[in-house]
């Protein structure tokens, strides 16, 4: 059982590392997203974007097959609008942010990247799902190995020695194990749940010829869908007396998370509605109106049990439900969940350079975690560097972005070869600060002096943003801090032991 705790952990922990960081960015997803888009500082409530929107796609998007109107949720209002000529997919369309300054939003990857990359890993067309599912296995025999191996939970939860690195880290790793045994638990079996006709599909494609989508729509709640008539009419322009009747049935404030009009220039023109969700599990609401009548025409009836298991298991997973303490703590777990893959991965290492163990495998380890652990908050720092510092209107931000975050996690790849362990975490550490530290730097002084403006405005989430990650920079200070501490200690013992050899000598 050691054994496989150890070389499971050790074998994929730089990719339980990389998937857990973004993992755990992920609740925040929609904070990151305003952050990104300084420019949507003052957004409108949305019962006065709607009319808006419904004006502006009038004007704008003559002639389209269907209107789509974005409006986020209550931690990140969209107010985009967008739009598809006929033949166009869902992709092919255009968009324009309703924005009520004149600026429009800068185009970013946004906080949904960190969403994506972690269960896709920037591989959705090379199997990028199924190698994080291999990781969440893998994660899964850790979990249950390790409590095994940990099986002194009380003595182990209470024994911390600060004194000596390397029985800190021993203990740190221990605790954080415990901690977080039910946050891991919940996270990876949830992944592959939810994953679980990827992963298995041999059931579904024996009993259903269109294999698992044929018995997904079997037990989904059935949608609505019209076609066009091909008689002409004129969309809809006053949009308040359905919005009144949505209200009706959704009483929450900020109910509706997106608008679908299909049909727009057609007698059979219709409205969808869809709600933002925020139990566990995770259904998706919809109501369905007549654009000339108003009739509510449909709407989303409660999913059979094997689908609602299916969104419990998404809700889980995703933690949208969760209020803002809650989410808050499940942040702190997969933080400690991400330091518990690092401190296992680097003591393994430690264990072997004091057994004076060293081949090209431990040589390979090393590096892999100066590069791969060290990297990647490296990258991730340059990603939102670069989110300030390119211009607003450049062409092709988005892959700008993308090249920073991997620019920045790639130099560190070289740095790692450099520079010995020591050296390179001071530096890596160091680094990590003044590159978190210059971005509310920017924020306040630079020409949108965004900070400000979210400050006169009141706009809790971008200064939770900043602070966040002026915490985060001082949590790597005082890191650097600590390691250049306990390495000048145990130099100054290693010359008094050599001066008294040298006495007894």
């Amino acid at each position: 059982m050691i054994w496989l705790h150890t070389y499971s952990g050790l074998l994929l922990s730089w990719l339980l590392f990389a998937v857990f960081v973004t993992g755990t960015l992920s609740y925040y997803s929609d904070e990151i997203d305003v952050w990104m888009q300084p420019e949507k500082l003052e957004q409108q409530a949305q019962q006065q974007v709607i009319p808006q929107a419904i004006a502006t796609l009038n004007q704008k998007a003559q002639g389209a097959s269907r209107w789509n109107i974005n409006l986020g949720s209550e931690r990140d209002p969209k107010a985009e609008i967008r739009w598809q000529m006929p033949g166009q997919g869902r992709r092919d369309g255009q968009k324009q942010s309703l924005a009520s300054t004149e600026t429009q939003p800068r185009e970013t990857v946004g906080g949904s990247f960190f969403v994506h990359f972690h269960y896709t890993l920037e591989l959705r067309e090379y199997g990028g799902r199924y190698i994080t599912g291999i990781a969440a296995f893998t994660m899964l025999i850790g979990v249950f190995t390790g409590i095994f191996t940990h099986r002194r939970f009380f003595k182990d939860f209470f024994l911390l020695r600060w004194q000596n690195l390397k029985r800190a880290m021993i203990d740190a790793h221990a605790i954080i194990g415990i901690v977080t045994i039910p946050f891991c638990f919940v996270i990876c079996l949830s992944a592959m749940m939810f994953y679980f006709s990827l992963y298995v599909p041999a059931s579904a494609n024996y009993h259903y010829d269109k294999g698992y989508r044929q018995l997904s729509s079997q037990v989904s709640p059935k949608g609505f869908s019209r076609k066009a008539s091909g008689e002409l009419a004129q969309p809809i322009q006053n949009i308040t007396p359905i919005l009144d009747q949505v209200k009706s049935q959704w009483s929450e404030p900020n109910s509706i998370s997106w608008i679908s009009y299909y049909h727009p220039y057609d007698q059979n023109g219709y409205l969808m509605f869809y709600r933002n969700k925020s139990d566990l599990s995770r259904q998706s609401e919809t109501l369905t109106f007549d654009a000339s009548s108003g009739e509510l025409l449909h709407q989303t009836q409660a999913p059979r049990v094997p689908k609602l298991i299916s969104y419990v298991f998404l809700g889980l997973h995703e933690g949208k439900f969760a209020s803002d303490g809650l989410r808050f703590v499940l942040f702190i777990l997969g933080a400690l969940s991400s330091a518990l893959i690092a401190t296992g991965a680097i003591l393994w290492l430690n264990n072997r350079i004091e057994r004076n163990v060293s081949h090209s495998g431990t040589k390979l380890i090393d590096w892999s975690n100066k590069a791969l652990l060290g990297g990647l908050p490296i990258g991730i720092a340059c990603l939102l560097l670069a989110n300030r510092l390119l211009p607003t209107h450049l062409d092709g931000r988005y892959e700008l972005e993308l090249m920073s975050f991997f620019g920045g996690w790639g130099a560190c790849l070289l740095l790692a070869i450099a520079f010995k362990a020591r050296q390179y975490w001071q530096h890596n550490l160091l680094l990590l600060a003044v590159l978190l530290l210059s971005l509310p730097l920017i924020d306040l002084v630079g020409s949108g002096q965004y900070l400000i403006t979210a400050i006169q405005n009141g706009n809790l989430t971008f200064i939770g943003v900043e602070i966040g990650i002026v915490t985060s920079a001082l949590l790597a200070l005082v890191l650097r801090r600590y390691l250049s501490q306990r390495h000048l200690t145990s130099e100054s013992k290693s010359v008094k032991n050599a001066v008294k050899k040298v006495a007894a000598c």
